[in-house]
């Protein structure tokens, strides 16, 4: 993870417009993760950009989707979907990962996106704390960020953790 903080830091120089699927980059990301962690779950995909896009720093995306989809097998409830949509908004590409684990505490909603923190609830789960700082750094390093939507009962019935990665269209800046 350390790693691939400093390469998609560094990737945006060298990336080259080659057309990217961002649906079919998901489902190949969720058939990685599912395959590593030995998941049952299934994955949700609602793709809305429904088109292959340029200029994405494909590193960059593998880094986000590769830790935001780890994180919502592994502190989900059983065997609940993952959800994914992927949608092009106000000049933004946006990727939202929904689970349906326990939630993030409100207290602790910011420190999860520091390197090496771990709540003392997850101990038990294996994780390092680094996966939400480097994925953070990945967006960043595209322009965009990545940020908790929700969590909780705040994102509806059932929900666990919501996540938003996003990044400018390609020849926009933040």
């Amino acid at each position: 993870d350390v790693l691939a903080m400093g390469r998609s830091e560094n990737a945006r120089e060298n990336e080259e417009a080659q057309p990217l699927d961002l649906g079919k980059f998901c489902q190949a990301m969720w058939r990685e993760v599912s395959i590593a962690l030995r998941s049952k779950q299934n994955l949700q995909l609602d793709d809305q950009v429904g088109e292959p896009v340029l200029g994405i720093n494909e590193l960059a995306l593998h880094t986000i989707l590769s830790n935001l989809l780890q994180n919502a097998v592994k502190y989900s409830r059983g065997n609940g979907p993952v959800k994914v949509r992927l949608q092009r908004d106000n000049g933004e590409y946006q990727i939202t990962v929904t689970d349906f684990g326990p939630g993030v505490p409100e207290a602790q909603r910011e420190a999860i996106f520091q390197p090496y923190w771990r709540a003392q609830e997850v101990e038990t789960i294996a994780g390092t704390g680094l996966g939400l700082a480097v994925a953070r750094s990945a967006a960043r390093s595209m322009g965009g960020d990545l940020r908790l939507k929700c969590s909780g009962q705040h994102c509806g019935p059932d929900c666990g953790t919501r996540f938003i990665a996003f990044w400018p269209v390609s020849g926009q800046v933040n």
